[in-house]
């Protein structure tokens, strides 16, 4: 997972992480987890987040499959 792209969209979008959270309907703190990689998206984890952050397939991409298209 590109964690830096993944926090400069999170930052870009200007949601709190406690909305995004909220609106994925996990706790911040397992928001928190994840992002920082102790913890894995699920594949529906990752399409939700998508949608709320407005994340093209290719920023989708790059954050969740790095290294999969490189």
């Amino acid at each position: 997972m590109n964690k830096e792209l993944l926090i400069k969209r999170i930052k870009e979008s200007g949601m709190t992480r406690k909305y995004i959270a909220w609106k994925m309907e996990i706790t911040p703190n397992s928001l928190q987890n994840k992002v920082s990689g102790r913890t894995p998206f699920t594949v529906s984890e990752v399409k939700n987040l998508a949608i709320i952050l407005k994340l093209s397939k290719e920023d989708t991409f790059d954050i969740f499959l790095p290294n999969v298209f490189a």
